[in-house]
């Protein structure tokens, strides 16, 4: 069935005179012209959803056309319940928004579109909000929070409250947990500990950090293990205030490392300069040692090892030739007479 232009004029003069509906028509309706989601059909003229309702449309044969004499704007944006006991349970296709979500912008289409505005003027859909593990709904509000520390979040799929927030429990007396904790699992007895403290096994109150360790501190749980040691990676210190570590400096046997250096120099006469790897910048000279401290005993050892093919390197280690071990044992014996 078709209208004419004139009769769609007349139909829609006639809505807008006597306040049926809101905004321009555009479509002839009634129950063999169905309409779509988000709309509704007065006198037989099509109308976008008035705000504060919802409008689910109607299919092929379903009741449609609705004869108010007051329109739809009117008693959507009064809220008047003849909306939903005259319109929405009778197949009408349009319904009041819930109480507690009361608004609705133009257009809508299922409750879930209504919504209601917190203290900040943010909207509350008529929804179930989902949180993840680790994360509660806020009450009065439709934005998921990481779970603070001393609660735990399992997660929720639920309404949003005014009045309380939704998956956070405290843990237990006693106990406490982390940031976005997620289980009762992670409430736990924490101790804080101090920097150049860690916690030991087992143990409930800190301890001063153990040596070839550094300890920064912080909060753990008390556990079977030591909580807070650190250690440093192949070739490197830890550094002189303990809080972390450094590269070493590697000096080759006849060399050693003067303070507050870092670049290895030559052993000079009358001391011994075994190598090795250094802590950088130290406030003192590292891998030297004057001869004259060893006794002559000692280098002839060292010279009876270099002599026999024995262990020369634990016997007189400055020096790693044969040259070298000849004035390893000169130097002894010279600063030995010059006692």
């Amino acid at each position: 069935m078709f209208f004419s232009k004139k009769t769609l004029v007349f139909t829609s003069i006639f809505a807008i005179t006597f306040g049926f509906g809101i905004g321009d028509a555009y479509a002839y309706c009634d129950r063999n012209h169905p309409i779509g989601p988000g709309k509704y059909c007065q006198h037989t003229v099509e109308y976008s959803c008035v705000a504060g309702c919802y409008c689910w449309g109607a299919a092929k044969g379903q009741k449609l056309s609705i004869q108010w004499a007051d329109g739809v704007s009117k008693a959507c944006e009064n809220r008047w319940s003849k909306v939903n006991t005259e319109l929405c349970n009778n197949q009408f296709g349009v319904c009041l928004c819930p109480d507690a979500y009361p608004k609705s912008n133009g257009g809508s289409s299922t409750a879930s579109d209504c919504y209601r505005t917190n203290s900040a003027g943010t909207k509350i859909y008529n929804k179930k909000y989902k949180c993840d593990a680790g994360k509660y709904l806020p009450a009065d509000s439709p934005t998921c929070t990481s779970c603070p520390k001393n609660y735990y979040c399992p997660g929720v799929n639920v309404m949003s409250s005014k009045t309380e927030d939704q998956g956070k429990t405290a843990c237990p007396s006693g106990l406490q947990s982390m940031a976005e904790s997620k289980s009762s699992a992670d409430c736990k007895q924490y101790v804080t500990c101090k920097s150049g403290e860690y916690l030991p096994a087992n143990a409930k109150a800190c301890s001063a950090c153990l040596d070839n360790f550094y300890c920064l501190g912080g909060t753990f749980a008390v556990s079977a293990s030591h909580q807070g040691l650190q250690s440093c990676g192949p070739g490197q210190s830890i550094n002189e205030s303990r809080t972390g570590c450094t590269d070493m400096i590697k000096c080759s046997a006849g060399t050693y490392l003067p303070a507050n250096s870092t670049t290895c120099a030559p052993c000079p006469e009358r001391y011994g300069c075994k190598g090795g790897s250094y802590m950088p910048n130290s406030p003192t000279e590292q891998g030297i040692v004057k001869l004259k401290e060893f006794s002559i005993t000692h280098y002839m050892l060292a010279y009876g090892a270099a002599g026999e093919g024995g262990n020369i390197e634990e016997q007189c280690w400055y020096f790693l030739t044969e040259e070298g071990y000849k004035k390893c044992i000169e130097n002894a014996i010279r600063a030995h007479e010059n006692q």
